[in-house]
Formats: C-alpha cells, sequence, structure tokens
C-alpha cells in the first residue's frame, strides 16, 4: 500500500516539472485601464499602475486651461509618464496637475514643451529635458515643487515666462551655451536655487526672472557675453547700464557702470536691511525692491529722476523715506504696505511735489499721491484729490478724516486698509 500511494506522489510530481508555473500561480498582470487619442496622430494608454504612455507620431494636442484631459482623473492617478520616439511635441497644459506624477522620460525628437505642460506636478522629482527641444513654454514646469534636478541639455534655445516659478525644491540649474533667452518671471520662487550662471550667448533676460529666490547667492555671466556681464553678483545690462537682476549679495557700482535699477532687480531679497543708491543712479523700476522684507533704510541720491510703480512694495521695516528735488516721477504704490513707514519727507525744492503730515502732494493736480499709516490730509485746499493706490496697503490705518475740500478719490486708494 505503501509503495502504491509512493508510485502515486512520483507520477504527480513528474506531471508538476512538466507543466508551467502559470499553471497553478495567477500571474499579476497589468491592466490597461484607458486609452484613446491625444493629437492627430498620437495615442495615449494608461495602465493600473499608473504609467502613461504617449505614442505615435507627430504633435500632441493643445488643451485650454479647464479643459478635461481623458486620462487624468483622481480614482487612476498618473504615476510616470513614458513619452516614445515619434512623438514632436508635448502640448499645452497636457499633463498639468499630474500631483502623483513622479517622473517622465522625454526623449530625443521632442522640438518643444508646450504652455504649463507640467504645472503643478508637485511630487515631479526630476526632469532630463534633451538638446532636440528648442523652446520650453510659458510655465511648463511652474509649481513643481518637488522638483530637485533639472538637467537642460545644449540645444534647447529658450526659457519660458515662469517655466520653473515656484520650484522651491530646485537647488542647482546648469544652463547651456545654446540658451538665448531666459523669459520673464522664469525661476521666479525658487527659494531653494543657490547660484546662476547666464551663458555667454543670452540676448535677453526677462525682469523677475531670479525674483524671490530667497537663497541665491551667487549671480554670474559667463565671459564673452556681449549682452550682460557680471560684478559683485550682480547681472548688469551692457549696452543700457542697467542692473537687471541681483541677488542676496552684493551692492550697486558707484564708478558709472551702473545708471539706472531695473524692474524688480532686488525684489524678494530679505538680506538686505539697508541700501544706498550711488549718485550716478538716475531711475528705479517698477517694483525694483519690493517685497525686500528685511530692508529698514534706503538712501535715495540727488541724480534719481525717477521711481516706479511698487518699487518698495511690502518692505515692512523701512521707516523712513525722503525724496530728493530731482526726483519729477514718483509712480503709484511705490511705498504700498510699508506698514512702518512713519516719516516720508520731499526736499523742499522739488519742482513737482512736496510733503506736508508726511504725505507726499502733486504741486500742479494737488493730489495726495502718497501716504503712510501716519499720514494727515491737510484741510488747507492745498489737497483737492487722493490719488491711486495712495494709502493701499496700509493695514494699520484705523481712521482717517477726509477734508470737505478733497472731490475725487483715485482707484483701489484705500485698496487692503
Amino acid at each position: 500500500m505503501i509503495r502504491k500511494y509512493i508510485g502515486i506522489l512520483a507520477c504527480f510530481a513528474m506531471i508538476i516539472g512538466v507543466l508551467p508555473l502559470g499553471s497553478f500561480t495567477a500571474a499579476a498582470e497589468t491592466e490597461i485601464i484607458n486609452d484613446g487619442p491625444c493629437g492627430e496622430n498620437v495615442h495615449y494608454t494608461l495602465d493600473s499602475e499608473g504609467l502613461l504612455t504617449i505614442s505615435g507620431s507627430g504633435a500632441m494636442r493643445n488643451f485650454g486651461e479647464y479643459e478635461w484631459r481623458q486620462y487624468i482623473n483622481d480614482d487612476d492617478p498618473v504615476k510616470k509618464i513614458v513619452i516614445e520616439p515619434g512623438v514632436s511635441s508635448i502640448g499645452d497644459r497636457a499633463f498639468m496637475d499630474c500631483k502623483e506624477l513622479k517622473s517622465v522620460t522625454i526623449p530625443d525628437g521632442v522640438s518643444s514643451i508646450g504652455e504649463d505642460a507640467f504645472r503643478g506636478c508637485a511630487e515631479l522629482a526630476g526632469v532630463n529635458v534633451p538638446g532636440s527641444v528648442v523652446s520650453i513654454g510659458d510655465g511648463a514646469f511652474s509649481d513643481c515643487s518637488g522638483l530637485a534636478d533639472a538637467v537642460i541639455s545644449d540645444g534647447v534655445r529658450s526659457i519660458g515666462i515662469g517655466a520653473f516659478s515656484g520650484c522651491a525644491g530646485l537647488k542647482n540649474i546648469a544652463l547651456p551655451d545654446s540658451i538665448t533667452r531666459i523669459g520673464e518671471w522664469a525661476f521666479e520662487m525658487c527659494s531653494g536655487l543657490k547660484s546662476i550662471c547666464v551663458p555667454e550667448n543670452v540676448e535677453f533676460i526677462g525682469c523677475g526672472a531670479f525674483f524671490s529666490c530667497s537663497g541665491l547667492e551667487t549671480a554670474e555671466v559667463a565671459a564673452g557675453n556681449a549682452n550682460y556681464y557680471s560684478v559683485d553678483n550682480l547681472i548688469i545690462e551692457t549696452a543700457t547700464k542697467m542692473l537687471t537682476h541681483a541677488c542676496n549679495t552684493g551692492s550697486v557700482p558707484g564708478d558709472g557702470s551702473v545708471t539706472s535699477i531695473g524692474d524688480y532687480a532686488f525684489s524678494g531679497y530679505g538680506g538686505f536691511e539697508s541700501i544706498a543708491v550711488p549718485d550716478c543712479v538716475t531711475s528705479i523700476g517698477n517694483g525694483a525692491f519690493c517685497e525686500c522684507s528685511g530692508l529698514r533704510e534706503v538712501t535715495i541720491p540727488d541724480s534719481m529722476v525717477s521711481i516706479g510703480r511698487w518699487a518698495f512694495q511690502n518692505c515692512g521695516e523701512l521707516t523712513d523715506i525722503s525724496i530728493p528735488d530731482s526726483v519729477t516721477s514718483l509712480g503709484s504704490a511705490a511705498f504700498f504696505g510699508c506698514q512702518k513707514l512713519e516719516n516720508v519727507n520731499v526736499s523742499a525744492g522739488n519742482p513737482v511735489y512736496f510733503s506736508v503730515s508726511d504725505c507726499i502732494v502733486e504741486k500742479e493736480t494737488k493730489t495726495l499721491t502718497h501716504g503712510c499709516p501716519a499720514s494727515v490730509i491737510p484741510d488747507d485746499d492745498s489737497v483737492t484729490a487722493i490719488g491711486e493706490f495712495a494709502f493701499a496697503g496700509f493695514t494699520g490705518i484705523k481712521s482717517l478724516d477726509i477734508p470737505d475740500e478733497v472731490s475725487s478719490i483715485g482707484y483701489a486708494a484705500f485698496y487692503r486698509c
């Protein structure tokens, strides 16, 4: 009897040996859960593990700001994207708000990355942009807060407006020699960025390109650039002598090499406590020092002619401002939100403005153009109008008497009071 059982078991073992493993164990298969077109000759498939594959030939289609993309939903989130060779472009907003996306493969042959293509992909850790890409679109990787590593290969020529805006985790980025254009706000609020080197072929750097890069310590321009150069971690446009971009270190040179401070040049850098603008500078651009949260003191020279809109917006530690005789243009909201501003003074010889009771008044129009939390509006008929944004952003104002002589109040005059 025992021999019989042993014989049966031996036969059973032989049967098992010749049968495939799959006969007894169910293989875990990856299921295609969604597929369809995403371009004239481009197709997508999304599997059950979150892999989105883009294949075919030619361009992906563009999507509108609020247009539904059939491969993106909360129930089956995209975690990985593979774009196969043959696809020539990534469409506008193609992968926007894929919040669980961790990696993307972009093949050589893709020539452009569309506007907002990966905007809001907060878990995307890295991206390698191949040299076949000519342009990175506006906002392409904006708000990818987890993006730590971005490789831009030689061949890429243009970085769009706000392309990497809000990439707080980005610490280093090497720009290739092929780059000719860096758009406005391109690296805005990349607070982890430590250094930037502008290549020699760059012809244009948009305003605010490094706005509020609070960790930026080194800003350089490659030797040989015909349009810009750097000194003391400041970027200067050669032809105009305009200081276009700064960082947390450096001071405006007083040797005549800089005659103007560009729009948003120092904006968002909280490390400055005092700034002395040298006598050779004649203009301060829009928002040039806005959001300089640590700025307590600024010296404006007698050479100054023009101060732009929002120039010192939200410089919350600034207490005093003195406008010299030479200033003939003072932009609206120049001191918006300067909560501690107590003393506002215009030099007695100024032909355009005068100050009274911590108010700045335009002589010809009798318009109060700029106030502060300590202002008292005069009732002697020297003020008949309150200009736009005159008191905007001063949250500490609890009450303010407006005299009978005032006949008009400008747009947003008391906005956010």
